[in-house]
C-alpha cells in the first residue's frame, strides 16, 4: 500500500480530501525536488498525515496550540521556504494568516528527509 493509500485508509478520507491530498503532496514532491530533497515513503507518510490535520483544522478555523516557532529558527532556510510556498495557498483558501508553527512543521518533514537521503548515500 503506497503512503497515500495508508493516510487515506487511516484517516479516512472523503474523495475531495484525498483529490485535495493527492494535489498538494504532487506539489510537495515538486518543491522539494526543486531544491534536491528526495521524498521517500517515511516523508511521504509523514507529509501527507500532517498536510490532512492541517487541512481539517483551518477547514475548523482551529490553530495548533503550545507550538513556539522559534523552535524552527535552525531548520534550513530552502526547507522553511518550500513549506511555505506548499501551505501559503491553502491560508490564503482560508483567508488565513500563515501559521509560522505549521511552516516549522512542515519543514521538519523536509528536513528529515533530506537528512535520511544523506544517510543513505
Amino acid at each position: 500500500m503506497n503512503p497515500l493509500q495508508q493516510v487515506a485508509q487511516e484517516l479516512q478520507l472523503s474523495i475531495a480530501e484525498l483529490r485535495q491530498l493527492q494535489r498538494l503532496m504532487k506539489t510537495a514532491e515538486s518543491l522539494a525536488a526543486e531544491v534536491g530533497i528526495p521524498l521517500d515513503d517515511q516523508a511521504c507518510l509523514g507529509l501527507a498525515t500532517h498536510l490532512v490535520g492541517l487541512v481539517r483544522r483551518l477547514t475548523e478555523g482551529k490553530r495548533l496550540q503550545g507550538i513556539d516557532p522559534s523552535v524552527f529558527t535552525q531548520l534550513p532556510r530552502d526547507c522553511m521556504e518550500i513549506a511555505t510556498r506548499l501551505i501559503r495557498p491553502l491560508y490564503e483558501t482560508a483567508g488565513q494568516p500563515v501559521d509560522p508553527a505549521e511552516v516549522g512543521l512542515v519543514a521538519l518533514h523536509f528536513g528529515a528527509a533530506r537528512e535520511r537521503a544523506s544517510t543513505s548515500a
